[in-house]
């Protein structure tokens, strides 16, 4: 999706500490974090840190996508839960995601930062 000719726009924010987790061991950490760092320059992707600095902050205790489709009316966020993955799609709902997300989002620091 992020690497064809037609590439939807990417945004991600991963806290610090998922940056520095080695699960699989150090080279396998050093390649994740070559993929972010070869994905984040790509003209669509843009990555966002927040980090250790910033202390507590909005959707702190989980992981989410915010899938936007061109028709909102189809936009969905899928999280995961301890019983498996969980979709919604309640404009209600994906309001308060989105309320979420910004707020997240001041927290973390810049592209260039």
């Amino acid at each position: 999706m992020i690497t064809k000719e037609d590439a939807v726009h990417y945004v991600g924010v991963i806290h610090e500490a998922a940056l520095r987790m080695q699960l699989g061991g150090r080279d396998i950490a050093r390649r994740q974090l070559r993929h972010l760092l070869d994905s984040s320059e790509r003209t669509n992707v843009t990555l966002r840190v927040i980090s250790f600095t910033a202390g507590g902050f909005a959707l702190l205790d989980t992981s989410l996508l915010y899938a936007e489709a061109s028709n909102p009316h189809l936009d969905t966020v899928h999280t995961d839960a301890p019983t498996g993955a969980v979709f919604i799609d309640s404009p209600t709902r994906l309001a308060n995601f989105c309320t979420r997300l910004d707020l997240a989002e001041q927290v973390a620091l810049t592209s260039s930062e």
